[in-house]
C-alpha cells in the first residue's frame, strides 16, 4: 500500500491505545469532549446516573468495562447493541472509536480522525502535497463559499433585525421586507424556524447592495447567485421577490439556495440554484445539516416534499425531517441518508401526485433496501401537506395563546399518530401499483386487489408487479418480497417468483471476471470498472474522483458499473485503510460480488503493466466522466422534455458533456 495508507493505518493504531471510549461516547451522544459539562448516562435506561457522579471505569471483571455505582451495572464499552441506549437497537453496533464517531455522532471518516486527533493528542497523519492545480481549486472553492455565505446573510437579516441577533434576541428586521414576512405569518412560521434554518427574503436592491463588484465578481456566477442576459452583458438576481432558504453541506457551509416566489400564480413556484461545483441538483437534501442528529437517534428519516415541510415538521419537534426539494429522491440521496439510519419514511400527499410521487420514491430506494434496511410509506392526515396540515386557519391564528398551544398539541398526536401507523412496502406495494394504474385520484387505504373482478386488470397489476418486484436488488429480500405478494394476491407458490427473478437477470446482466485478460481493448470497454481498479491500487485517486461520483449520484444512473463504482468509492472513502480482502468480503454477499472480483483482477493487471498501451488514471478520469454525460444525455432525450427547466437542465449537461469529450479528444494518451 501507499505511504498515505501506512500513515492511516499507524494513526488508527495509535488512536486505539490512547482514546478513552468513555470520551468518545460523551462526544457521540451528547456533543462533550473532555473537560467540558457534557455526560454520558448510565446505560440503564431506568437508572438515570450520569458519568459526573456515578459512572466510573473499573477492572473489577476485566478491562474493557465501566460501572454505574448507582445501579451497580456494569456493562462493556462497546456492549451497546443489548442496552437501552440512544444508539438504537436494531442497527449493527460500533466496533471502535472511530465506527462510535461515524456510526452514532455521523461524522464522516475525515471528521472522526479530526475529532479523535483533537481528544488524545495523537497526530493526524500528514496529507498529501497538494499540486498547484488542486490549491487554487481550493482557494476558489472558498471564494464561492465567501460570497454564499455573504448572502445567505443579506437574506436573513432582510427578516431578522441584525443588531438585536448579535445581542442574542429574535426580532423583526425593520426592512421594507412586508410581503414576505407577512407569507410567513400567515404560514404559521415562528423566529425559531427561520433562525434554525436561516429563512431569507431578496429586496428590490438585491445582491447588488451587498457586492461593490456585483457585474464583474466571478464567484458569483460559479456560485448560481446571479445570472446574464441573453447577450451576456448585463447581470441580473438568480433569486427576486423570494423567501429564500439556503442548503447547508455536512460541515454547515452554505452550497446554495432555493427561493419560494411571493407573487400569486407565478410561472416558478420555487427555483433552486442551478448546478455549481457546490450544489448538485439530485444530491442535495434540504434539512439534512438540521436533522442529522435526531435521524441518528431515532434511526429513522422522514422524507417530505418542501422545504416549508420540513420547516413546520421541525417547529413540532418532528426534527428527523428533510426534503429533496422539489426533485425526484434519487438513489444517491437516500443512500446518503441509510448511511445515518436504517428506516427511511416517505411522507406523501393521498391525492394522485402524491402517491405516484410515493411509488416513484419506493422504486428509486428499492436498489438499496434489504433485511436491514426498510421503506416506510405514510399519508399525511387530511390529504393535506405536512406546512398545510400544521399551519393554523386565520380563525384559530386569532385565538390566545393557550388556545393556539393546545390545538397545535392535538395536531402534532394527530399527526405523530399518522407515523405510528406507517406502512412497511410490502403492505402497500400491490395498493399503489393497482391504484396508479386505474389513475385514481385518491389513494383508498382500504383497496383489497383480492376484490377485483376485471381480469383484464387483474392481469395488468400483475404483470406490473413483476417489473416493480425486480428493482429490489438484495436477493434474499427480493424473494421473501416476492413470495409475500403471492400471498396477498392469492397466487400459486412460484408463480410471480419465476417471472420476477427472470426480468431482474435480464436487467442486471453479470460480470464474468475470468474473461479478462492484460489486454487495453478489454480495458477500453469499461472506463468505469478501469477507473474503480484505480481506486484500489492508490487512494490519492479518491478525492480525484470524488466530483464525478458525485455527478452519477446526483444523475441517479442506474447502470450496474456506476453503481459498483459509488459503492467502492464511499467505502474506501469511510475506511482508507481497507485491504483487497476486506473490498472483497463486504461484496461477497451483494449483487456486485462478480464486479468486485472483476476488478480485482484488472486492478492485478494494471499495476504489473507498463508502457504506452496502459491506461493512466487521468485519461480514464476523462474518459469515465465523458461516458457518464453521455449516458445521462442519452436519458434525457429519450424522456423528452416536459418544461423549460428540463430543456435548462439539458443544455447545460449538453455543455458538459462537449467539454468532456473535448478533453478526451485532446489528451495525447492512449486509454
Amino acid at each position: 500500500m501507499n505511504d498515505t495508507r501506512n500513515d492511516l493505518a499507524r494513526f488508527r493504531a495509535e488512536i486505539k491505545e490512547k482514546a478513552k471510549i468513555k470520551d468518545v461516547l460523551d462526544f457521540a451522544y451528547n456533543g462533550a469532549t473532555p473537560g467540558s459539562n457534557g455526560k454520558t448516562h448510565c446505560l440503564d435506561k431506568g437508572c438515570g446516573g450520569t458519568d459526573t457522579a456515578h459512572i466510573y471505569e473499573t477492572n473489577k471483571s476485566g478491562p474493557g468495562r465501566l460501572q454505574c455505582f448507582k445501579c451497580s451495572n456494569e456493562f462493556k464499552r462497546l456492549e451497546l447493541r443489548a442496552l437501552n441506549v440512544p444508539f438504537p437497537v436494531d442497527k449493527t453496533p460500533p466496533v471502535d472509536v472511530f465506527d462510535i464517531l461515524q456510526k452514532v455522532a455521523g461524522l464522516d471518516f475525515s471528521k472522526a480522525c479530526e475529532t479523535l486527533s483533537r481528544m488524545t493528542g495523537v497526530p493526524l497523519p500528514k496529507k498529501r502535497e497538494l499540486s498547484d492545480e488542486e490549491k487554487e481549486d481550493l482557494v476558489r472553492i472558498g471564494k464561492i463559499k465567501d460570497v454564499l455565505k455573504r448572502a445567505a446573510d443579506f437574506y436573513f437579516f432582510n427578516l431578522i433585525d441584525e443588531n438585536a441577533f448579535k445581542r442574542g434576541e429574535v426580532k423583526g428586521s425593520s426592512k421594507n421586507t412586508a410581503e414576505a414576512k407577512m407569507y410567513l405569518l400567515n404560514r404559521d412560521v415562528k423566529g425559531d424556524s427561520i433562525v434554525d434554518f436561516r429563512i431569507g427574503t431578496t429586496t428590490k436592491e438585491g445582491l447588488r447592495s451587498v457586492f461593490p463588484d456585483y457585474d464583474t465578481n466571478p464567484f458569483l456566477l460559479a456560485a448560481g447567485l446571479v445570472k446574464t442576459d441573453t447577450d451576456g452583458t448585463s447581470r441580473y438576481d438568480q433569486f427576486r421577490n423570494r423567501v429564500v432558504f439556503p442548503f447547508l453541506n455536512k460541515d454547515g457551509d452554505v452550497i446554495g439556495f432555493s427561493g419560494r416566489a411571493l407573487e400569486d400564480n407565478p410561472k416558478q413556484k420555487y427555483i433552486n440554484t442551478p448546478t455549481t461545483e457546490l450544489f448538485k441538483k439530485g444530491t442535495e437534501l434540504f434539512g439534512l445539516y438540521q436533522a442529522r442528529p435526531h435521524i441518528i437517534k431515532k434511526n429513522r428519516a422522514l422524507f417530505v416534499e418542501g422545504q416549508m415541510d420540513v420547516t413546520k415538521c421541525h417547529f413540532y419537534h418532528i426534527k428527523e425531517t428533510l426534503a429533496s426539494s422539489g426533485t425526484a429522491v434519487t438513489s444517491g440521496q437516500i443512500e446518503s441518508v441509510f448511511k445515518l439510519c436504517d428506516e427511511i419514511i416517505f411522507c406523501f400527499d393521498a391525492d394522485y401526485a402524491g402517491y405516484t410521487a410515493a411509488f416513484k420514491s419506493v422504486l428509486t430506494a428499492a436498489a438499496l433496501v434489504d433485511s436491514r434496511k426498510k421503506v416506510s410509506v405514510m399519508f399525511s392526515p387530511e390529504g393535506k401537506d405536512p406546512d398545510q396540515f400544521f399551519s393554523l386557519t386565520q380563525e384559530e391564528s386569532r385565538l390566545s395563546n393557550d388556545e393556539k398551544n393546545l390545538i397545535r398539541k392535538n395536531k402534532l398526536a394527530v399527526f405523530e399518530a399518522a407515523i405510528a401507523q406507517r406502512k412497511p412496502v410490502h403492505e402497500v406495494l400491490i395498493e399503489i401499483t393497482a391504484q396508479k394504474l386505474r389513475g385514481s385520484e385518491h389513494f383508498d387505504a382500504s383497496y383489497d386487489f383480492n376484490k377485483e373482478t376485471d381480469v383484464t386488470f387483474m392481469a395488468k397489476v400483475l404483470d406490473e408487479m413483476v417489473d416493480v418486484l425486480a428493482n429490489f436488488k438484495n436477493d434474499i429480500y427480493r424473494a421473501t418480497l416476492t413470495r409475500s405478494m403471492e400471498v396477498q394476491m392469492a397466487v400459486a407458490k412460484g408463480f410471480l417468483s419465476e417471472k420476477v427473478e427472470s426480468q431482474f437477470k435480464r436487467a442486471t446482466p453479470t460480470i464474468n471476471h475470468r474473461d479478462i485478460a492484460n489486454d487495453s481493448t478489454v480495458v477500453a470497454k469499461s472506463p468505469i470498472l478501469t477507473l474503480s481498479s484505480f481506486l484500489l491500487l492508490d487512494s490519492d485517486n479518491l478525492e480525484k474522483s470524488r466530483g464525478l461520483i458525485e455527478e452519477i449520484k446526483g444523475f441517479n444512473l442506474q447502470a450496474k458499473e456506476m453503481q459498483f463504482l459509488v459503492a467502492l468509492h464511499d467505502l474506501i472513502s469511510a475506511d482508507p485503510y481497507v485491504n483487497v480482502e476486506g473490498l472483497i468480503s463486504h461484496f461477497k454477499d451483494t449483487d456486485h460480488k462478480d464486479t468486485m472480483l472483476y476488478v480485482g483482477d484488472l486492478a492485478l493487471a494494471l499495476d504489473s503493466s507498463e508502457g504506452p498501451e496502459t491506461p493512466s488514471f487521468d485519461r480514464t478520469l476523462d474518459v469515465a466522466r465523458a461516458v457518464v454525460f453521455e449516458s445521462k444525455a442519452l436519458e434525457i432525450g429519450e424522456k423528452g422534455f416536459d418544461d423549460e427547466d428540463s430543456i435548462s437542465s439539458f443544455l447545460e449537461l449538453d455543455a458538459k458533456r462537449r467539454e468532456a469529450r473535448r478533453m478526451v479528444a485532446n489528451s495525447p494518451s492512449r486509454f
